[in-house]
């Protein structure tokens, strides 16, 4: 059954009258007091308000450090980006709830999109495996004193800070304040190792701090994450899966746990060998992550419990159960409609568009989504992210020649870093219009914006895809009939 879109219009009337980081405020200006009704005078202090939000400094790790050196406090570092939608989540539904409040006035916040060239240093300083990545960094020291990779809940994250506060603490005493043997300081080193690019040492640390943890530790799911993140960049597929297979039942009810397990079949589908133990952690995850999708108190955001959804779509289609991965998909529909109904701006609503089109294209329903997506482009007018999610919409309907007149526009907006990804989408409207000379020029284009970065702000994976895409588009131009 086909469904309304529903509209941005309501969100985008109140974004003409507060900036970007006011929308989770939410509450309505005081009414004023009639004058027989105003109290007396009093020359008590009153408490401050309390903030709805982090105090973020904005691209300014310079600015943050000073800060923290003056405050003596250890700075917060979110890298997140505008395409990454958990970034977004994060940012709107998880990091401004009432819990974390207590927490804003003890670290220096600092935001670093990615995709801004003038992170370059900050981004050479600290390694990214992952989007969103968190680190806590010591002010005086310059070092990773927590790392978190991934969305998490308000709680987990609450647990994150106050592990990293620690490690902190721990380091400014530099007398012992926490035990050598403590796992947050195994968990620390892993994170400093991690934060070098070092996977392997990084590994060790995470298991040595899982071993000797007691087992109802609070920070064991993300750790889990941590430590079968650093196997899978290591590309040790089968310790990948064993690990999975292993500890799956120890993951909770976060997302971790689906992160976890999503990171586990995604080993399984780059290892060549076992495929009877492939099919056993299918056979594992299967209901592990069913429980966890039919879980109503777990603390999932809706993005949060969109990737669980997603996720069993994908267990099912490998288990060979086209049906149930389809009804899935209509749950994940359903799901979004009502989050962007309930979302507080354009830029949260944002959070959920790429995961909208996946679902009403699964569903054969994407074209009911075409004008809400140009209404949130309009919204928008400045991100990329819209435009560009409008295009891959349209690509979808295999409406080619809109699909290349908007994202040819979207170059305009588009940061350098950021003109890669519009080439590589121009490069493949034009491959399913079988234009292979347009084709090859586009990933010429891609490569020469790819190769202007520095190498700290390059898309990860856009090498390898733009030389293999260049390859083919050759062999099919040298095919073509003259």
């Amino acid at each position: 059954m086909k469904k309304n879109s529903p509209s941005v219009i309501p969100a985008l009337t109140i974004a003409v009258a507060f900036s970007f980081f006011s929308w989770a405020c939410g509450s309505k200006a005081p009414q004023p007091v009639a004058p027989a009704q105003q109290p007396p005078a009093t020359t008590e202090a009153k408490a401050p308000p309390v903030a709805s939000e982090p105090p973020w400094i904005q691209n300014d790790y310079l600015d943050a450090l000073g800060k923290a050196k003056t405050s003596g406090k250890p700075i917060l570092i979110d890298f997140w980006a505008t395409w990454c939608h958990s970034c977004l989540s994060m940012q709107h539904y998880v990091l401004n709830d009432p819990s974390l409040r207590e927490q804003y006035d003890r670290f220096i916040w600092l935001a670093i999109d990615t995709d801004v060239p003038k992170n370059q240093a900050v981004m050479e300083k600290f390694t990214l495996s992952g989007w969103p990545t968190f680190y806590v960094v010591s002010p005086t020291s310059e070092t990773v004193q927590g790392r978190l990779v991934s969305a998490v809940s308000a709680k987990q994250f609450a647990k994150f800070l106050a592990d990293s506060e620690k490690n902190f603490i721990s380091e400014q005493a530099d007398s012992g304040a926490l035990s050598r043997d403590n796992p947050l300081l195994m968990v620390r080193d892993g994170d400093q190792a991690a934060g070098q690019g070092d996977w392997a040492k990084a590994e060790k640390f995470y298991a040595k701090a899982l071993k000797i943890a007691p087992k109802d530790w609070e920070r064991r799911a993300d750790v889990l994450l941590s430590r079968i993140l650093m196997l899978s960049k290591m590309e040790k597929w089968q310790s990948c899966i064993n690990l999975c297979l292993k500890e799956m039942e120890n993951t909770g009810n976060s997302l971790s746990a689906s992160d976890f397990i999503r990171t586990g079949y995604r080993c399984t589908q780059k290892s060549k060998k076992n495929e009877l133990k492939k099919q056993k952690l299918y056979q594992a995850a299967l209901p592990k992550i069913k429980a966890l999708a039919e879980d109503q108190n777990a603390p999932l955001s809706a993005d949060d419990r969109n990737e669980v959804l997603g996720l069993l779509k994908t267990l099912y289609e490998a288990s060979g159960d086209p049906a149930a991965a389809f009804e899935i998909a209509e749950k994940q529909r359903s799901l979004l409609d009502q989050a962007v109904e309930k979302a507080p701006s354009p830029m949260a609503a944002l959070t959920f568009a790429r995961a909208r089109i996946k679902a009403y294209s699964a569903l054969g329903s994407a074209r009911d989504l075409v004008p809400y997506m140009e209404e949130l482009s309009q919204a928008l007018p400045n991100e990329l992210e819209p435009m560009y999610r409008l295009t891959e919409l349209l690509l979808v309907l295999e409406e080619h020649d809109q699909a290349l007149e908007n994202a040819e526009k979207s170059l305009a907006i588009a940061s350098d870093p950021l003109k890669v990804r519009v080439y590589v989408q121009i490069a493949e409207i034009e491959k399913t219009r079988k234009n292979h000379e347009a084709q090859v020029e586009a990933l010429n284009a891609a490569q020469a914006a790819l190769d202007a970065l520095p190498a700290s702000v390059r898309p990860p994976h856009y090498e390898k895809t733009i030389k293999a895409s260049l390859k083919e588009a050759t062999k099919a131009l040298k095919k073509k009939p003259k």
